[in-house]
């Protein structure tokens, strides 16, 4: 859902971005207001409330992502390539993609569809955290595939 068989370099420097703001103890609420745009869509982002809950829910979770942690991740998002890999998935797959998503762009979750054998795709409305922005239509995705 919402991922890439590799990362292309823009999405990868705006990722060492953030890092960077990470590691340079940017305050927190200038990060999470940069990032915004990034990660949701129109309709979320046209919501207050969305925004508040979305920043309370990152406030109290209580196992926040170390900054150690984040820059492993980046690390292995910067040498990740399925390519080769994904003709060799047999299992029945569903892609999905957020129509607004701007980390994850259609054209990269078009090739892992068409690159994995009989993969169904689908476009649903948001951008990069769906289960957040629509997630009873993620949810009736994922259940009318399973049934299928």
């Amino acid at each position: 859902m919402v991922s890439v068989a590799k990362w292309r370099e823009a999405m990868l420097r705006g990722l060492q971005s953030l890092l960077i703001m990470c590691q340079q103890n940017i305050d927190f609420e200038i990060i999470f207001k940069a990032n915004l745009g990034w990660i949701f869509g129109q309709q979320y982002l046209s919501d207050p409330n969305n925004i508040e809950s979305f920043k309370q829910f990152i406030l109290t979770n209580p196992y926040p992502q170390t900054l150690a942690n984040q820059e492993r991740q980046f690390k292995v998002l910067e040498q990740f390539d399925s390519r080769d890999q994904l003709k060799l998935i047999s299992a029945p797959t569903l892609v999905i993609y957020g129509k607004e998503d701007l980390l994850s762009l259609q054209f990269e979750d078009k090739y892992l569809a068409k690159n994995i054998k009989e993969a169904k795709f689908s476009i649903l409305p948001g951008a990069h955290l769906l289960w957040l922005e629509s997630p009873d239509i993620l949810a009736n995705t994922i259940i009318t595939f399973l049934k299928n």
